[in-house]
């Protein structure tokens, strides 16, 4: 019974310090079009992809975290966690989706239209 108490005592503050998202820094509108899983060759994990559109430019996202689960095609927001790149020619970004319940998520750019 020590021990549990000990261990309570020992993850609550670390707990109470866990940083909950700042909507006020997520202003890009999301829209989802559609998701689907990639399987990755002779291999148990797999990778969502996200086709969406942000600011009129379609994209292909790709979660940065394995997950088997679709995502709802429809409006999200999101911030921009990484842009830019080395050249002028080169396309880098990365955003993260806040979901109504306070949970966030990551992913990468790996596609883009005209």
């Amino acid at each position: 019974m020590k021990n549990l108490v000990l261990a309570l005592l020992l993850v609550l503050p670390t707990l109470a310090l866990a940083e909950n998202p700042d909507p006020s820094k997520y202003v890009i509108p999301v829209h989802v079009q559609r998701s689907w899983v990639v399987w990755v060759s002779n291999d148990t994990s797999a990778q969502l992809h996200l086709q969406v559109v942000v600011g009129g430019k379609k994209y292909e996202l790709e979660e940065t975290k394995g997950r088997q689960q679709l995502l709802k095609p429809g409006d999200y927001i999101a911030r921009t966690l990484k842009t830019g790149a080395k050249t002028a020619y080169d396309d880098v970004q990365e955003y993260e989706f806040l979901f109504p319940d306070g949970q966030t998520r990551r992913y990468e750019l790996v596609g883009e239209e005209d």
